[in-house]
């Protein structure tokens, strides 16, 4: 009997040490433990201070001014918050091409004056939580010098099923178009704060 323990738990750590390295393997594509897989990064120069462009990626109230698709957004505090951080929710209102719809977020994680991320709960009208697992999207933010600042996007996500699987080079291609304006439109704002 004592024989049969000791192998039974010889095999329970070998059998945890390798699911422990497989693990550690495969988060070089992810953001995060129980994320979505990089789905695509963009970046770009703004030639305007870190702080300009921290405020306009931090505060929800202004994502509207620059992020296209935004129509408008509705921010809800975790009780106890002064002001947005992580475990904060925002409702996102936006419109992709002829497809009006709303998508509920929330902050995952954020480091102050550098970066900031965001997972979708939910939404409606679009169909994104129908195909995709954890989609969401991070912001980080590098001073080049005293006004300039690097803004790199990226999108993440699994797929859900067949479908998401079969769409995902589409919803890939419409990610990078979306970052890719969004960048644009952010580097327009900020830009725009030093006039």
């Amino acid at each position: 009997m004592k024989y049969i323990l000791t192998i039974v738990l010889a095999l329970a750590i070998t059998t945890s040490a390798l699911a422990q390295k497989q693990n550690m393997e495969n988060t070089e594509n992810y953001i995060g433990p129980q994320l979505g897989k990089i789905q695509g990064k963009e970046s770009i120069v703004i030639n305007a201070s870190q702080e300009i462009v921290w405020e306009a990626i931090f505060n929800s109230s202004v994502l509207e001014k620059w992020s296209p698709p935004t129509d408008s957004v509705e921010v809800f505090l975790q009780e106890g918050q002064i002001q947005e951080g992580v475990g904060t929710r925002r409702k996102i209102y936006a419109k992709f091409g002829k497809r009006n719809g709303s998508f509920m977020e929330h902050r995952i994680a954020q480091e102050d004056g550098r970066s900031i991320s965001f997972m979708i709960d939910s939404d409606e009208g679009l169909g994104v939580t129908k195909i995709l697992k954890y989609p969401g999207a991070s912001m980080a933010i590098t001073k080049v010098d005293g006004e300039q600042t690097t803004v790199e996007f990226i999108f993440y996500h699994k797929t859900k099923g067949f479908m998401g699987w079969l769409l995902n080079p589409m919803i890939k291609s419409q990610q990078k178009k979306q970052r890719h304006g969004a960048l644009l439109s952010l580097k327009k704002y900020c830009e725009s704060k030093l006039d």
